[in-house]
């Protein structure tokens, strides 16, 4: 089912439905770049596999081997069995940390909501959904001890969902930070759950490892105990992030070819273009980028923009009439698509 289809007729809420926020950009026959996985496929780590994998990858599927993660035994087993269409899949049932030994987990009524960290009472009015249902122990490892093992080889994209232990996991994956292009991390503007470490600890990490933000989803919610139309407060976000153009043009070719295609796939048209502009070798090892950089630079002219611009301002005015969707929560990647 299309992400259209599924955002009009699975759910009620637009902001239940979750589009890709690069809906508009997947406009690509990919299989005209399939020499470039030919030998050696996109590597894809999944650490918080319950919600799955970023939707905005969903083109590029068949050329992408997944290790996903779950804490919880039986999510994993679940995820294992259900239907996918990735070249390759595995899941596995491990609580990534920063520490190899066993930790307290919370599994919560809610199971999507369950973390190695308790809820801030502070913000119950918030979320007053949050509620522990038991408490368990599991074996905690870290990124860096699953490549020394041999159980990871290599990453492109990693994605972290992890209810407030992100921080935690980056602090102890070197080897991923290290190989990865991409990371699209949740991170929390305060304090969800108690003692964990907000955004700008992870922006400021991210920083210092050669990362720099591309895009940010953000989540507003209000306050249950008020029952009329409010703003809501931003409350956390999903944060994707990029190998800076500095580190960039010292990647590998086959690396760099990579990161020029999770760039277009993801709509960041004109950094994909510096850096295939900057590199001849990766012009004439594949000439196939060109023709996906020309289906978006055809010139924009003063009459269209201008009945654009006037349709914008329509947009705008039934919204305005509107007021509000009515929701206490609502996010970036409702619409309109961005």
């Amino acid at each position: 089912m299309s992400a259209w289809s599924n955002a009009l007729f699975r759910n009620i809420s637009h902001s239940r439905a979750g589009l890709p926020y690069n809906l508009n950009w997947r406009r690509h026959d990919w299989r005209r770049l399939s020499d470039l996985f030919r030998v050696d496929p996109l590597h894809l780590i999944d650490i918080g596999a319950r919600g799955g994998a970023p939707p905005e990858l969903q083109g590029l599927s068949p050329f992408i081997d997944v290790v996903a993660f779950d804490a919880d035994a039986r999510e994993a087993e679940r995820l294992s069995e259900a239907a996918h269409g990735y070249r390759s899949l595995r899941v596995l049932p491990f609580f990534v940390g920063d520490s190899v030994a066993p930790r307290k987990f919370y599994v919560y009524t809610k199971p999507g909501l369950s973390s190695a960290r308790q809820p801030n009472p502070a913000l119950a009015d918030f979320f007053p959904d949050f509620q522990i249902d038991y408490e368990t122990t599991v074996n905690s490892t870290t990124l860096d001890e699953l490549a020394k093992k041999g159980i990871l080889q290599d990453v492109d994209f990693l994605k972290l969902d992890t209810q407030g232990t992100e921080h935690e996991i980056l602090s102890a994956g070197s080897w991923a930070l290290e190989r990865a292009l991409m990371v699209e991390i949740e991170v929390e503007y305060v304090e969800i759950y108690e003692g964990q470490k907000l955004a700008f600890d992870i922006e400021r990490l991210m920083h210092e490892r050669g990362f720099d933000p591309l895009y940010l989803s953000r989540v507003f919610t209000g306050r249950a105990s008020y029952n009329g139309q409010s703003r809501g407060q931003l409350i956390f976000g999903d944060v994707l992030f990029g190998v800076c153009e500095e580190r960039a043009r010292q990647l590998p070719l086959e690396k760099l070819a990579r990161y020029v295609l999770l760039l277009i796939a993801y709509g960041h048209m004109d950094f994909a273009h510096t850096l295939y502009r900057g590199a001849p070798a990766l012009q004439r090892a594949f000439p196939q980028f060109a023709g996906m950089f020309r289906f978006y630079r055809a010139p924009v002219s003063v009459p269209r923009r201008f009945l654009v611009m006037q349709y914008d301002k329509l947009l705008a005015l039934a919204l305005h009439l509107r007021r509000t969707n009515h929701l206490r929560s609502d996010s970036d990647r409702s619409w309109p698509v961005r």
